[in-house]
């Protein structure tokens, strides 16, 4: 989305493109402006953590 936003295409656009609401882009779009690249990481969630069986993966 940053980037096709730096690409000069309107957030209506972009959001038809990546497949989310204008509202989302929007969204997305002032996050980065605030923290720069580090605020596109994911935030953390409340509730127990996913666990995840790293042999089951990668025998996949």
């Amino acid at each position: 989305m940053v980037l096709l936003a730096a690409e000069g295409l309107p957030n209506a656009e972009i959001g038809r493109q990546v497949g989310m609401t204008r509202q989302t882009v929007i969204a997305w779009r002032a996050r980065y402006e605030t923290g720069g690249i580090d605020a596109l990481a994911d935030l953390p969630r409340s509730g127990r953590p996913p666990v995840i069986d790293e042999s089951a993966v990668i025998s996949s």
